[in-house]
């Protein structure tokens, strides 16, 4: 079964107004007719991909390079699915192999094995589409000859490489958050509310959304380096694939944040700390008596907190100081206790005024 090959123009991702068919009885249907019908409901389907959804992996696509002498280089690619920024839909419906082609390989054989002169190569989808199933038609000069059309269409992908880097990695844009102030100003109209709310949207469209003529793109798959065999290994950093943000995974993001009753909006930790809040400027942690050091780092964004070595000698000291007054008080308490009116605690007397009062008795009796 022959096959013709026919990629994507670069139109593709051009904005045109959409035309259908208009409907009569007695309307003489041509393949121009048809044509015209299935142009417009995939216009339409590949606006709405690469302006509201945007372009990426969605599912799957997990991918690993291998080479050999005979096939060249190939990929295993787990199934999943891709859009690119044309809107149009990849399906890699198993793990293949697939050979690889060179990316802009201008006029060299698709079916010759490709080998990779250096030890990278960057890896990508890029739509494509296929035209099978030959079948006869009468030719219109004459009624007695045949040829041949295809008489389907099959959107497929090829797998590319190139030596060079992507330069068009898909980024996450800034969006700016409207002031408190602006959402909670007394006095102000429904409109003035409304255009509060919507400076995250304005933000991110002047920014980022102005131009619509986006240039089409190879969904990219992975960074491979050669070891110093030949095996090929996937780069893990940085993973700068493309991702697309389906509605499932927006919804769990949001979902997982409002339940995490510990985070900072729920509490209200970044309006204050302790009740104690200065809308207009920072608050200041202050140390009693300089018993902490808070030093604040601008390029780690981080603030240490450290107790300093005299802080902990004064605080030991003041601590045995404290028990033993305890002791002296518990001492006190018990004598108290014990020395009470009918006991009587003879002092005993000095050995000293001992010795003197017997040799004053001795030299008494001598003299009678």
């Amino acid at each position: 079964m022959s096959q013709q090959i026919r990629r994507a123009g670069t139109d593709g991702s051009r904005l045109n107004r959409f035309e259908r068919n208009a409907y009569f009885h007695g309307k003489l249907m041509t393949a121009r007719d048809m044509e015209a019908e299935q142009s417009y409901h995939r216009e339409r389907t590949n606006a709405i991909s690469n302006h509201v959804l945007g372009g990426g992996l969605v599912c799957g696509l997990g991918t690993t390079i291998s080479e050999t002498d005979r096939r060249g280089l190939e990929a295993t690619i787990e199934p999943g699915l891709a859009v690119d920024r044309q809107g149009q839909l990849m399906v890699v419906p198993s793990n293949g192999p697939y050979r690889l082609k060179e990316r802009d390989g201008g006029d060299t054989d698709p079916e010759e094995p490709c080998h990779a002169d250096g030890k990278d190569i960057y890896v990508f989808l890029e739509y494509r589409e296929c035209h099978v199933e030959s079948v006869p038609i009468p030719d219109g000069a004459d009624g007695c000859e045949e040829r041949c059309c295809h008489n389907r269409i099959v959107e497929t992908f090829d797998v590319v490489y190139s030596e060079q880097a992507p330069t068009d990695y898909k980024t996450v844009p800034s969006v700016t958050f409207p002031a408190k102030e602006k959402l909670t100003k007394h006095g102000g109209s429904a409109r003035e509310h409304h255009e509060a709310l919507t400076q995250m949207a304005r933000s991110y469209y002047d920014e980022h959304s102005e131009d619509c003529d986006g240039e089409p793109f190879s969904v990219y798959l992975g960074h491979f380096e050669k070891d110093s065999g030949s095996e090929w290994e996937r780069d893990p950093t940085p993973d700068l694939r493309s991702f697309l943000y389906t509605n499932d995974m927006l919804y769990a993001i949001i979902a997982s944040h409002v339940t995490d009753f510990d985070d900072p909006h729920e509490i209200d930790a970044l309006k204050s700390i302790h009740t104690v809040s200065n809308p207009n400027g920072n608050v200041d942690l202050n140390s009693p008596n300089d018993t902490l050091s808070i030093a604040p780092d601008q390029n780690a964004k981080q603030v240490n907190i450290d107790v300093k070595g005299d802080y902990v000698t004064r605080v030991e000291y003041e601590r045995l100081e404290r028990r033993v007054r305890e002791l002296e008080k518990q001492v006190e308490h018990v004598l108290e206790e014990c020395c009470d009116d009918d006991i009587v605690i003879e002092k005993q007397a000095d050995p000293k005024q001992k010795r003197s009062e017997r040799q004053q008795s001795a030299s008494d009796d001598k003299e009678e």
